[in-house]
């Protein structure tokens, strides 16, 4: 649900969802349309809306082949434009290179922890201190998650990765 309506917010419509009586669910999607007048010109009556989220550039840091393969699938086949690298040191570079909308990390890195980079991005100020940054690990546990709220992490994503979760989560995390 969440990733439909990321999608229909993306076309500049909205949907909304109406639990039933256990039997049937409601679930209405409303786009707007463009208009053609009978000469051929294009009308559109209605203004643009604001509030929706424009999926952008996003940083994908993770070693693993396997892992990054399917998180770049979802967020590929979600509309993000996908930068992905397998170590801090790569990371720090691109990122002082080009601003991105969303940042994800594997926590264990060749060359660190990523918790180790969030803080000094949250510390430092730059342009990606203040913007959402998601953690990817297999540890699952309660303390973990702590652990990587603790660190700035904005959310974390358990492993293996779920795509439509992941998808869900990061729109989610966007449009907070």
């Amino acid at each position: 649900l969440a990733l439909a309506t990321a999608i229909t917010g993306k076309m500049g419509g909205r949907l909304s969802y109406q639990a039933g009586d256990g039997t049937m669910n409601i679930t209405t999607v409303t786009l707007p349309v463009t208009l053609c007048v009978a000469d051929g010109q294009i009308s559109d009556p209605q203004p643009k809306r604001h509030g929706q989220i424009e999926l952008g550039k996003l940083l994908l840091i993770e070693d693993h082949e396997a892992s990054a393969m399917t998180t770049m699938d979802a967020v590929l086949t979600a509309g993000w434009d996908v930068t992905h690298v397998g170590s801090l040191s790569a990371a720090r570079e691109i990122m002082a290179a080009q601003r991105f909308q969303i940042i994800l990390g594997d926590l264990h890195l060749p060359d660190g922890q990523a918790t180790d980079l969030v803080r000094e991005i949250r510390r430092t100020g730059g342009v990606h201190a203040t913007g959402p940054i998601v953690a990817i690990t297999a540890d699952n546990s309660a303390e973990g998650r702590a652990k990587c709220l603790a660190a700035g992490f904005d959310q974390v994503m358990p492993k293996p990765i779920d795509r439509p979760a992941l998808v869900a989560l990061l729109a989610d995390e966007l449009m907070s």
